[in-house]
């Protein structure tokens, strides 16, 4: 990883806060919350992150892992989001966590 120049020509560290900066800076997320962020406008964006999809059905005909996948992915957009640095990961914005769980939550 390196320090590198932003959009707004500020050199950033790769650090969770920056790529997490940098995710929120999206005006607007789409319906399927497919989110593209190339060279993010904000001071504190580290400019080049990206977010990782999950594939879902809405509907799963077996019940117990529909509801075991909910659990899974409820738990990564809540508990799993203060452990996402020390894993590897940028800890998702509020605004893509709230949606998201939105989304999981209609998987039926």
């Amino acid at each position: 990883m390196a320090i590198l120049q932003n959009k707004a020509g500020h050199f950033v560290h790769p650090i969770p806060a920056a790529g997490t900066a940098a995710l929120a800076s999206a005006d607007h997320v789409p319906e399927d919350l497919r989110v593209f962020v190339p060279d993010p406008p904000g001071v504190d964006a580290y400019p080049i992150v990206s977010y990782t999809w999950l594939l879902l059905y809405r509907h799963y005909p077996d019940v117990g892992k529909g509801t075991a996948l909910k659990d899974a992915v409820t738990w990564g957009l809540t508990e799993g989001q203060p452990i996402a640095a020390e894993m590897g990961y940028i800890p998702l914005p509020e605004q893509m966590v709230r949606l998201a769980k939105a989304k999981v939550q209609s998987i039926n």
